[in-house]
């Protein structure tokens, strides 16, 4: 994909906390990106801003929206 988008430093990081789930991006679109993640037999795309938020909380969101997704399929993030 070349050149890394801000938020996939905290989503790389957040996901290796989920046992299970898998993850790829796919090529940029002309609005935003899309990560894919898949647990069990579920899979669903978490899609976000090719260009990134103003705001310090714009990586924040965006891992939530991952955590709402996994929870959503059934996975269980490991104890920290």
């Amino acid at each position: 994909m070349g050149r890394r988008h801000p938020y996939d430093e905290a989503a790389d990081a957040e996901l290796a906390h989920w046992p299970g789930v898998t993850w790829d991006r796919l090529a940029q679109g002309r609005k935003a990106l899309s990560l894919v993640v898949s647990y069990g037999s579920a899979t669903r795309k978490v899609h976000y801003p090719i260009t990134p938020s103003d705001s310090r909380t714009g990586a924040l969101n965006h891992v939530q929206d991952l955590r709402r997704t996994l929870r959503d399929m059934g996975a269980q993030g490991a104890a920290q």
